[in-house]
């Protein structure tokens, strides 16, 4: 199986999902320069958060990459390989948000839910293929 899918699905998860989370705060009285500021500055804050919370993310990302690579060279059903690494996403997102205590925010659950439809879609739509020589 090719290492793309692995790569972007972690890229689409922890980069488009502040994105989509700034395009749900959006107010309609802001104006557009406005909205640039307030989703600047919640991406810088996310990259930070990303940063000093990596120690939580890194069991799930071995374990993400550990199964992966047990199904590289098994030639298993990519819809069941993606179900099952979704669903390992899934399962680091929530722990993250419990550990984190990001529920409590006002908007944490939607925080929440719009992290988990990123990676569930991203998952959903990045293709997964074997390689012809199984690398």
């Amino acid at each position: 199986m090719k290492w793309t899918y692995l790569i972007l699905h972690w890229i689409f998860t922890l980069f488009f999902s502040p994105l989509l989370t700034s395009l749900l705060f959006i107010n309609a009285d802001n104006d557009f320069s406005e909205w640039v500021e307030n989703t600047t500055g919640y991406l810088f804050a996310t990259f930070f958060y990303y940063i000093l919370g990596f120690y939580l993310i890194i069991p799930f990302l071995l374990i993400y990459t550990l199964v992966f690579m047990s199904f590289k060279k098994s030639y298993t059903d990519t819809v069941l390989i993606k179900a099952i690494l979704i669903g390992i996403s899934i399962i680091g997102i929530t722990v993250n948000f419990y550990v984190t205590n990001n529920f409590k925010n006002i908007n944490g659950e939607k925080i929440y839910l719009i992290h988990c439809l990123t990676t569930i879609v991203s998952g959903c739509f990045l293709k997964l293929k074997y390689t012809s020589n199984n690398n």
